[in-house]
């Protein structure tokens, strides 16, 4: 288990220290002889002790004391060294500042908390020391970085608080702005976890028993959350109130379903609290807090979850998991939110009806699947693109992407148009968003790459000013690209040669043997060995009207690229609103294809309890299997004598297999799916147990037997 913050559990970032290699204090900042670089990054690394800062000079981001040691062992970089004042020359490794996100990665794996120090002024505009801070503290569970994330996945953080017996439950996404908070029993609070898998748990200072931590962590077949310990300060109610009510504006918790939600309140004010401190206050794409009771959807523990093989191979390796069989999904909102309902099936047989409605009206023709996959395919992950957006993250052709996924969605309002009352709330949620559509198509080339301020990131035509600017620069580039040749034929000197540093600017450059050559109006500038290098009034004219152009080019466009962002900022709640209908469309679409495709038919839900499968078979071993090698088999449960069924026979006879087959077609129906049978009858179920398999846990000093018993006794209590 890492710790990643706070008071710490597991992996600590070094603390800073002097250049003799003794531990550094806050005071540090004022090491005798040090130069105003190591003072600037020791009273950075004083306000963030616990984390690796890195440190931003010119192309490289460096690490210094510890870190450097430690940076150097977990990146597998070089350790150096540098001059940092009179006799003091301390440890540093680097990375490069282009590929920090793959060092970003490995060291978050790795449990670190890692602070990122950019410079805040231009290094070249001269004026002393460049100013840096840290703007973004980076945990496991707050990483936006899309080399980072599986886009089909949620990374949630959540954050606990418990109260006799009972807890409250907060998560977050910071990268889909879904936020969420919960109180229930405590005993619920393990499974909620599981099914979560959040990347990093947040708790209380105070809550520092092993024990207690222990029965919060989720064991899945997964690794571990990063446990961070937060203030006791955070969890406080009237803290947690008042850092919620000033995010959102508001004067009361009532919208959101917490007022009378106390630990929910404490759980979510504590994360939000925690998300402005590492994120620099940059949390704004968080603009809803949404309560949700657990009680609402069926019990999966960690044990059935591994057993039915939802999202994972099984613990003999098997390849396919119920997940790859239903997915068909075309985006990543569709897939994430797959994967959610399928860790969190419904109990309410109303709103199951209108999913099973909507998986219907895709199901009824395969022309409009085709024609709803073919609009969906051609669309980005508006969740995460908005949120960088608002963030202040995204590059130029990620907007792009989000203008043109956007232009897709009046074609698909069209087509859900033909659905009637089954796809009537999605409609009513897709927003075109014309004004973000045309914000962007106007102001941002369809071209644009990844950099703002290098002139091709706006269109002609949206800025007179930076039309001038462009037209002035060319026109001067067209000039000095001429003056060589213009200046060899008139002087004579057959290798002059134009060029360009960022010392001396624009040259002429003459060899020795041609000097006597060199016009009068020249005026030398360098000597070199074989060589002396001239200027003239009129290069040095054309020079800064080139360097003031592009100057001013770089600031006007990241001005209008600023602006655009914040214009598509404004609108992010519709946007967000149109991400969440797209991907139940998506998903609606992907249920009925995978229905269509695996001949699945709709489950009817009963009120008296009964299970009746007719021609039911297992979704996983029949997919792996040829067309039609499963032989597909009844069940009969739940009329008076007959609530429980004793299956007896041989190893490998497929009991196993037959009852993870009937808990499979319960779940599924329950999701909102078709199921694999030739008809169903199902009453709604509350909770699936299992107990499958020979299995031991030798690394707990569990044999299988007692394996066996443990289960067996905690699905009896």
């Amino acid at each position: 288990m890492a710790g990643v913050s706070g008071k710490q559990r597991g992996k600590q970032a070094p603390a800073a220290v002097n250049g003799d290699g003794g531990a550094a204090a806050h005071g540090s900042a004022t090491e005798r002889g040090s130069t105003p670089l190591r003072r600037q990054y020791l009273e950075v690394k004083a306000r963030h002790p616990d984390a690796i800062v890195l440190f931003r000079l010119g192309d490289f981001y460096e690490t210094f004391d510890e870190d450097a040691r430690t940076a150097a062992a977990e990146l597998d970089i070089v350790l150096t060294g540098r001059d940092m004042g009179k006799g003091q020359r301390v440890p540093m490794a680097g990375v490069p500042a282009h590929a920090l996100e793959g060092y970003l990665a490995r060291l978050i794996r790795r449990g670190y908390k890692v602070a990122i120090c950019e410079q805040l002024t231009d290094p070249t505009a001269g004026g002393g020391l460049v100013e840096r801070d840290v703007v973004r503290i980076v945990t496991p569970g707050t990483v936006v970085e899309p080399g980072l994330l599986d886009e089909r996945a949620n990374n949630f953080i959540a954050a606990v608080a418990l109260q006799d017996d009972l807890a409250g439950l907060a998560y977050a996404d910071i990268t889909t702005a879904e936020f969420a908070t919960a109180q229930m029993p405590l005993l619920t609070l393990p499974l909620e976890l599981e099914r979560l898998g959040p990347a990093e748990l947040l708790v209380p200072e105070e809550m520092d028993d092993e024990s207690i931590l222990g029965a919060l962590r989720p064991r899945g077949d997964d690794a571990d959350p990063s446990v961070t310990a937060a203030p006791d300060a955070h969890f406080r109610l009237a803290a947690a109130r008042r850092t919620l009510l000033e995010h959102f504006g508001v004067s009361t918790l009532e919208a959101f379903g917490c007022e009378d939600a106390p630990l929910a309140a404490r759980a979510a004010g504590a994360l939000l609290a925690y998300l402005q401190d590492t994120q620099k206050g940059k949390v704004g794409q968080l603009t809803s807090l949404r309560t949700y009771s657990p009680e609402r959807h069926m019990t999966l523990d960690r044990q059935t979850r591994r057993n039915l093989e939802l999202f994972g191979a099984g613990r003999f390796g098997g390849a396919t998991a119920l997940l790859d069989v239903l997915d068909y999904t075309k985006t990543p909102m569709g897939g994430r939110l797959l994967r959610r309902w399928l860790g969190q099936p419904l109990l309410d047989r109303g709103e199951l009806e209108r999913r099973l409605d909507a998986v219907a009206w895709h199901h009824a023709s395969s022309i409009r699947r085709e024609r709803m996959a073919e609009l969906l395919g051609g669309m980005s992950d508006l969740e995460r693109l908005v949120n960088r957006v608002t963030a202040g993250t995204a590059m130029p052709r990620e907007v792009v992407s989000l203008r043109r996924s956007l232009e897709a969605v009046p074609a698909l309002v069209a087509l859900l148009a033909e659905g009637g009352d089954a796809v009537a709330g999605l409609r009513e949620a897709l927003h075109p968003c014309e004004d973000v559509v045309a914000v962007i198509a106007e102001a941002v080339n369809d071209d644009a790459g990844t950099a703002v301020g290098h002139g091709g990131v706006v269109r002609p035509g949206f800025s007179p000013e930076l039309d001038n600017l462009r037209t002035a620069s060319v026109d001067a580039k067209e000039y000095i690209a001429g003056l060589e040749r213009q200046e060899r034929e008139r002087s004579g000197i057959g290798n002059l040669r134009v060029g360009y540093n960022k010392v001396f600017g624009y040259y002429l450059e003459v060899s020795n043997s041609n000097l006597a050559r060199v016009p009068d109006e020249y005026i030398r500038r360098q000597t070199l060995v074989n060589a002396e290098r001239f200027i003239t009034p009129e290069l040095k004219e054309y020079e800064a009207l080139i360097l003031n152009a592009e100057e001013r080019l770089e600031e006007l466009e990241s001005a209008i690229f600023r602006q655009v962002c914040r214009q598509v900022a404004d609108e992010a709640a519709r946007i967000l609103e149109t991400a969440s209908a797209v991907a139940q469309a998506d998903l609606y679409r992907g249920l009925a294809e995978a229905a269509s495709r695996n001949g699945y038919v709709r489950p009817e839900f009963a009120d008296d309890g009964v299970l009746e499968i007719s021609g039911g078979r297992h979704p996983v071993v029949e997919h792996v299997l040829p067309a039609g090698a499963f032989v597909p088999n009844d069940t009969s449960m739940g009329a008076p004598g007959s609530a429980l069924m004793v299956l007896t026979g041989p190893n490998m006879a497929g009991k196993s297999t037959y009852i993870r087959q009937v808990a499979l077609i319960v779940l599924m129906a329950q999701v909102g799916s078709f199921v694999p049978a030739d008809a169903a009858r199902l009453g709604i179920v509350d909770r699936i147990f299992t107990r499958v398999g020979l299995q031991d846990d030798l690394a707990t000093g569990q044999s299988t037997f007692m394996v066996e018993m443990v289960e067996t006794a905690a699905i009896l209590h």
